[in-house]
């Protein structure tokens, strides 16, 4: 095999195949010059050597990555693909999203009082006791916020992945994907998340100082 193909290193055209950036690559090249009918058909060549070669690879290892994916203490319920789910897990994934928006909403009302308290000159700023009672009120939520946060964060990934479908490039998918609900519920969970995550450092810097 020759060390260049349409101007690239084979190193470089292998590396894309296998870190899925192919269509990218596919369009620098168009992009660079402009290429002869024989360069393209070795591309085409090497692209098909490829392709066998993961066919291989995945087959000689599917044994290991299938004990991967079902060791069962790692098991996690996947909310994408409930047709696999029985009506147990489906259950139990109900449940959780339940507690998730129950934590949602508590760490937002405890937040924004909380805000209120300090913009309302009129009302009485909290004590060392209520931020630190606040605080543990918190932490308590704190393991279902970072769930929301991830879920979320799955949920705009896929529509990423959506619109790549469509035919758009990687980036352009992205900024669209940016313009959808799911994007913006993802940014609001991780936002809260973050805000939660720094009133208890702030008050454990607080606590210290008492």
């Amino acid at each position: 095999m020759e060390n260049k193909i349409c101007g690239l290193e084979t190193l470089k055209i292998r590396k894309a195949f296998f870190q899925n950036k192919l269509p990218k690559l596919l369009i620098d090249i168009q992009a660079s010059s402009e290429q002869t009918p024989e360069e393209y058909e070795k591309l085409s060549a090497y692209l098909e050597i490829l392709k066998k070669e993961d066919e291989k690879l995945n087959s000689t290892f599917a044994k290991f990555l299938l004990s991967l994916e079902t060791d069962e203490p790692d098991k996690v319920l996947d909310e994408l693909n409930c047709e696999s789910l029985s009506e147990a897990e489906i259950a139990e994934l109900d449940k959780e999203k339940t507690n998730r928006d129950s934590a949602v909403r508590e760490a937002n009302r405890m937040l924004k009082g909380l805000f209120n308290k300090f913009r309302d000159k009129t009302q009485k700023a909290p004590s060392d006791d209520e931020l630190m009672a606040m605080a543990f009120e918190l932490l308590s939520l704190e393991y279902y916020l970072i769930r929301d946060s991830l879920y979320k964060e799955r949920m705009f990934r896929k529509k990423i992945v959506d619109f790549e479908r469509t035919g758009q490039q990687r980036k352009l998918a992205e900024e669209a994907a940016k313009t959808t609900l799911t994007y913006r519920e993802y940014a609001l969970a991780e936002g809260l998340r973050e805000m939660v995550k720094e009133f208890l450092n702030l008050t454990k810097k607080r606590y210290k100082n008492m």
